[in-house]
Order: C-alpha cells, then sequence, then structure tokens
C-alpha cells in the first residue's frame, strides 16, 4: 500500500452531517473517507488490483490491517446480515458509483450493494494472505527436511541385531511338511530337524538349522512373528544444525524372511547457534498404524499424538551431531550407551542435560558399573517438562556410595547382581537403616510384587520380610487362592484396623498373624457391626482424650463455673458438662458442630466461652439444646438438633430468667473475662464482615441474647 501517496492526497471533504463516506481514486487504490459529523475518522484504502487493504486511523495518526467494520466501528457479526447503508450514506452519488466502478462484483445479486462488494474483496484477500503464509510455512518446513541426511544403510541389520537380539525362527508348513528358516531363507524337510537336547523338533522349541547351522526358535502354530520398538536416530545436518529422528519400528519374521517397516513420527532439530530455544520439534502428519518408510510431512502440530518413548539409539555419528549443541554433554557417554544396546528414553536424558548437570555423571556411573535397570529406571525418572529427576538416588554425590546412600559395598555388589531397580534400592536402604538383612529371594519377591516399605510398613515392626513374603503366600495357598499379592495385604491390613477398633492387642502373635486370615478377617467384621455403637463411643473417648492432652485445664474450667451456671426451674434445665467427652457425644447427638469443632475447646480453655446443656424437665438425659455462653452471661449460639430452634419463644424466656440468675452469682473475675470475651466477639463479628460471610453472621445476631 502506499500510505505516502494517499496522505499527500487530502481527503475529499463533505458538508453533510452524521455518518458521510467519500471516495477517491488515487492510481489503482481506492480510498473511503470516513467523516462524522464533518470530521474526519479515518481513511480506508483497498488496492482494486490485489485486493490488499488497511485503513488510516485519523485520530491517533496510525495505519491498521483492519476491514471497513472496525474503522467505523460496526458489529462484525452483522457485517453481512444488516447493510452498512442504514449507517453510512455517500456524500453523493458520484462517490457511491466511484467506488461500484472500482470494485467489481463477484455475484449477481451483489450488484447494487458496495459494501458487500467489499466484504467479499477483504474475504477473498484474508484467504490469499493465509494460503500465501500455509504455502510459505510448508516450503521453508519441506527445505529444512530436505538437508536430513538419508537412513544408513545398514539400519535395518543393526536393527535386528540389537532390538531383537540376533532372534531367527524356522515356521512350519503342513502342507510340505518342511520349515523354512528366516537366517539363511531355505526350507528343509521336517525329518532333518531335531531339538538341541534330541527328538523331534516341537513348537517353541529350540533347534538348529540342518542348512545353515543358525540356533532358531521352531514355530509350528503360526506362519509369521513381529516385534514392535521404537528407534533413534542423531545425524548431523548441517554446520549449525543436527537432527534426532524418533522412529517407530515393526521388525517381522515370515516364511518368506524377515523385514523391517518404519513409520518416522519426530524429528527434532538441534540449533548450534539458538537464541531462544535450542531444539524445534516437528511431527509427523501420518498415523503410527500408516507404516511408511518415508513419511515426507512433518509440521510443528502433533494431530496424530506421536509420542518418544524408550528407545534404541543408532550409534554412528552421535558424537559429530551433538558436537557444539545444548546437549554437548552427552557426546561421549551416548554412543557408548547405543554401542551397548541400552534402552532407554534417551529424549529425556537430553532434557535433563539441560536441568540437572549432575546427571551425565550417574548416567556413566551406573553404566560402567553395570547396573542396568536402575539405568533405564532413572532416564525414566526425569519430567519431560521440566527436566528435573524424581527419583531416589542423589545426584550430587561423589562416589557410587553416595548416589545409592549404601555404606556397604557389599549390598552395591548384591544390588548389581540382582539387577535391581528403585524398589529394590528403598529396601537395601531400609537394611542399612534398621541393622535387619533380607535374602535374595525375599528381595526378588518383594521387587517382582513391587511392595514398598510404605505398604508393609503396618506390620513391619513386628515381623521381617522374609516372613511377611511366607504369610502372605501361604495365605493365597489356603485362604485366598487365585488372588494376587495386594489382595491378601489389603485384607491383612483392614483385619489388623478393625483388631485395634475392638482394643485387641494387636503385638500378641496369635492376633497379628493369624493361621486363617480370611476367616478372622469376617469375624472382625461381623464382631464391629454388632459393637458398632459401642465402638463409636470408644473412639470419641479417644478423641476426647486427644482433645483434653491438647486443651488442658478445659475441663477443669467447666467444673469450676457449674455452681454459678447449673439452674433449673418447672421446665428446663441447664447443665454444665463435666468432661469434653460429654460435648462430644451432645454434638453427635443434635448432629451439629459443637462436638466436632476444636474452637469450642479452645475458648473454654481460653475461658472465652463455655458450653452448656438445656435438658427437659422431664427428660433430663436426653439431649435438647446445647448453649455457647460467655462469662458474663451473654448467649451467643443456641442451637438445637440439625442447627433447628423448636419452640424458641419459651426457650428465649427460659434463657432470660437463666442470665437474670447468673448475674447475680457472678465474681469480680467473671465479669472481667466477660468484657474480654465481648472484645473477642467483636473482632470475629469485623472479620466476618471482611470475608462477607453473611449466613453466619445472620445466625450469631439471630442467637445473640445480651446479658442485661
Amino acid at each position: 500500500m502506499k500510505r505516502k501517496t494517499i496522505l499527500a492526497h487530502p481527503a475529499s471533504e463533505t458538508r453533510k452531517k452524521g455518518e458521510i463516506l467519500t471516495t477517491q481514486l488515487i492510481g489503482n487504490i481506492l480510498v473511503l473517507n470516513y467523516w462524522k459529523d464533518r470530521v474526519l475518522q479515518g481513511r480506508y484504502c483497498m488496492n482494486t488490483a490485489t485486493g490488499e487493504y488497511e485503513y488510516w486511523d485519523a485520530e491517533r495518526n496510525v495505519w491498521r490491517q483492519a476491514r471497513l467494520n472496525t474503522m467505523v466501528e460496526h458489529d462484525p457479526w452483522c457485517y453481512r446480515s444488516i447493510n452498512l447503508k442504514k449507517r453510512l450514506s455517500f456524500d453523493c452519488m458520484e462517490d457511491e458509483q466511484r467506488a461500484k466502478d472500482a470494485i467489481a462484483s463477484k455475484t449477481k445479486w451483489q450488484e447494487s450493494d458496495i459494501f458487500c462488494r467489499i466484504y467479499d474483496w477483504e474475504s477473498d484477500y484474508s484467504e490469499q494472505v493465509r494460503d500465501n503464509r500455509r504455502i510459505s510455512h510448508r516450503n521453508r518446513i519441506e527445505r529444512l527436511m530436505a538437508q536430513i541426511p538419508p537412513i544408513p544403510d545398514d539400519f535395518t541389520e543393526w536393527l535386528f541385531r540389537v532390538a531383537a537380539h540376533g532372534q531367527e525362527y524356522a515356521f512350519y508348513d503342513k502342507t510340505g511338511a518342511s520349515y523354512s528358516c528366516t537366517a539363511c531363507g531355505n526350507t528343509s524337510p521336517e525329518q532333518k530337524w531335531e531339538r538341541a537336547e534330541g527328538g523331534k523338533a516341537r513348537h517353541n522349541d529350540r533347534a538348529i538349522c540342518p542348512i545353515c547351522g543358525e540356533a532358531v526358535t521352531v514355530k509350528r502354530r503360526t506362519d509369521h512373528m513381529t516385534y514392535e520398538t521404537q528407534a533413534m536416530l542423531i545425524q548431523n545436518m548441517t554446520l549449525d544444525t543436527s537432527a534426532s529422528r524418533h522412529i517407530d519400528v515393526k521388525l517381522q519374521w515370515s516364511a518368506g524372511g524377515k523385514k523391517t517397516v518404519c513409520s518416522e513420527g519426530i524429528r527434532l532439530i538441534f540449533q548450534r547457534n539458538y537464541k531462544v530455544r535450542p531444539t524445534k520439534i516437528y511431527y509427523a502428519y501420518i498415523n503410527k498404524s500408516c507404516w511408511d518408510p518415508d513419511p515426507a510431512c512433518f509440521d510443528e502440530h502433533n494431530p496424530c499424538n506421536r509420542r518418544i518413548r524408550e528407545t534404541y539409539l543408532y550409534p554412528e555419528g552421535v558424537r559429530e551431531a551433538l558436537k557444539g549443541t545444548a546437549y554437548g554433554v552427552w557426546m561421549d557417554l551416548f554412543p557408548q550407551l547405543a554401542e551397548a544396546g541400552k534402552k532407554l528414553d534417551y529424549n529425556k536424558l537430553l532434557i535433563a542435560g539441560l536441568r540437572e548437570p549432575d546427571i551425565p555423571r550417574v548416567i556413566e556411573y551406573l553404566f560402567k558399573g553395570r547396573f542396568s535397570r536402575m539405568l533405564r529406571e532413572t532416564a525414566a525418572a526425569v519430567s519431560t517438562w521440566s527436566g528435573r529427576y524424581s527419583g531416589p538416588l542423589a545426584l550430587d554425590g561423589e562416589c557410587i556410595e553416595d548416589v545409592f546412600a549404601l555404606e556397604d559395598r557389599q549390598k552395591i555388589n548384591r544390588f548389581r547382581q540382582i539387577d535391581g531397580g528403585e524398589q529394590l534400592l528403598e529396601w537395601l536402604r531400609w537394611c542399612d537403616h534398621t541393622g535387619k538383612r533380607i535374602d535374595d529371594v525375599t528381595l526378588q519377591w518383594l521387587d517382582r510384587q513391587k511392595m514398598s516399605e510404605e505398604q508393609l510398613s503396618f506390620i513391619l515392626d513386628r515381623m521381617n520380610p522374609c516372613q511377611i513374603m511366607h504369610y502372605i503366600q501361604r495365605q493365597q495357598k489356603e485362604s485366598y487362592k487365585g488372588k494376587s499379592c495386594y489382595v491378601v495385604l489389603t485384607a491383612w491390613k483392614d483385619y489388623l484396623s478393625m483388631c485395634e477398633r475392638l482394643r485387641k492387642r494387636t503385638e500378641d502373635e496369635m492376633i497379628f498373624r493369624p493361621r486363617e486370615l480370611k476367616r478372622r478377617h469376617d469375624e472382625a467384621v461381623e464382631e464391629c457391626r454388632i459393637r458398632q455403637e459401642e465402638l463409636k463411643e470408644i473412639e470419641r473417648e479417644q478423641v476426647a482424650d486427644r482433645m483434653r492432652d491438647k486443651y488442658p485445664g478445659a475441663e477443669e474450667h467447666l467444673a469450676e463455673i457449674r455452681e454459678r451456671y447449673e439452674y433449673r426451674d418447672d421446665q428446663y434445665i441447664i447443665r454444665v458438662p463435666a468432661r469434653l467427652m460429654e460435648i462430644m457425644q451432645e454434638g453427635a447427638a443434635l448432629h451439629h458442630c459443637v462436638g466436632s469443632s476444636e474452637r469450642y475447646f479452645e475458648r473454654i480453655m481460653q475461658k472465652e466461652t463455655y458450653i452448656c446443656f438445656l435438658r427437659r424437665a422431664e427428660a433430663p438425659d436426653k439431649p435438647y439444646y446445647t448453649i455457647e455462653v460467655e462469662p458474663g452471661g451473654t448467649i451467643r449460639q443456641h442451637r438445637s438438633e440439625y442447627d433447628e430452634e423448636p419452640d424458641i419463644e419459651k426457650i428465649r424466656g427460659f434463657l432470660r430468667q437463666w442470665q437474670k440468675e447468673i448475674k447475680k452469682r457472678l465474681n469480680e473475675e467473671d465479669r472481667r473475662l466477660a468484657h474480654i470475651s465481648a472484645q473477642k466477639r467483636q473482632k470475629n463479628i469485623d472479620e466476618l464482615r471482611e470475608k462477607n460471610n453473611i449466613r453466619v453472621l445472620k445466625g450469631l445476631e439471630e442467637d445473640f441474647m445480651e446479658a442485661m
């Protein structure tokens, strides 16, 4: 757009008021001058050759790439449905005709509507711009992808050697009574095939091919075998870039031989001279199930949800590709891991190298120390998003003992021999901490069942891991046939929990290690059901004991005020509870918060308020109302069952009589405490007002009864 040329031509003026358009044709640019009450608001410009458009904001003196409706502040949703002629009008017919002549109609029905013509031209131009951007974006990615080297010639052979570990098969052909060997591709009669230990070859037996002499696995019930995995290629591209290619691989064996099919899902471009990000990620626009040896379509989005997993790394060219990139710390170690055929999440390790400076050294310790499983689990414990390690190893350790947090070198050797992971390391640390020993069989069982110290903590103080293993295995044979270890463990833990509720001696071996766990568990369930109310009472008593320890002196304060606060007439009685347990029972019976909220116990301890019970005279032991009263007799709350207030007028009359009686009995200490309580009450109300807690404020206001 020729902005200077347009501004060099003054806008054609109008003498009319309202929203007026005047038009000008400057070369091939149509200009619509927008006037509002004879004040210029803006100048909309459209190139009649290309459809390019923008407008000049007169008030701000800036150019904006926006449509006509934006300049005139018109609702964009009504651009097509409501004609702008209802708001805008041209200064004269010549102005409107000039615009129509400059912008041709794209459809017959729009010939008379200049605003619809403008809308169509704007839409076509915007679509063209978007298409050009997409094409430019696509071409840029294709040029980048064209720089990636081809897959090495020995890639397939390497995959079979590393991923399949040289596995070969012999497939049986029932029609010809012969076997086809994938190692040599030849077919030989069934009679020549025998097991290694002698005798006729059966399905899944290991046998020797009579032609090539290779050891193969016999397959009589299937005509093909498939193994899926993922491979990673790190290749140098240019002086400034390298590529990390993640390929989903399918290895196939059949009577016709063996082959590899690939589906490359993700390409990471490492940039050596980067300013913002060291890596750009591109995803394939094909699904993993669409196996294609050369997918050409990559973009920055991931519509097919391709993922990077544990993978085998092709060793050639890794050092050269990582040199000079942000991931150069791995340039020596990655080729060694690849040569050893380690299947790891190399992508997570690349990310961790940016965030955890000590992790390359720890990975080298694990690799050279032959801790294969721990190596794999350590790589998996890195977060893809943050790059932080969340596993049990101490990355800042100076030696392998510090990294494992194991002082005994013999335990580290055991860990290597068993090829342990994070679970076994946790148990070896437990051995160090407790001074106890776990045999290899038990360690392997704990690891196989994924049993952690936390899961067995409920019984570890009474039985060692070996005893636990034997007990669970015995219960699986006798009481829980066909059930998993976790079913037995859950039932055992549940049983001991019920025994504690029933106040049985759980330190007695007859209790904590019953011979028939299922029967004893079911008996405990039935006993808990029968003694349900008694158990609830015991639990409330335990909670009350904890409250008594937490709020010392609360029960003594209640005993101190009992003589002054207890009162009765012909209909009602006021009682002061002797123990905190009674308050909890009251709250449970009336289903309100007095027994379950600790703030009431704290107030009693501080002598801010007291809890009293209001009962009917004919039923003195049945809970009716709970009263919260200040030391001076002012009542803060009075609530019955489910926070209701039955017969409230009668209750209020009785409470007034009670307050008058209390006032006669108060001493100087009560009056001093009443003054402090009133200040705390006001502070609490101010806090509720700040939080705008209208519901609680309204309830307090309705219950409040000040002592007169």
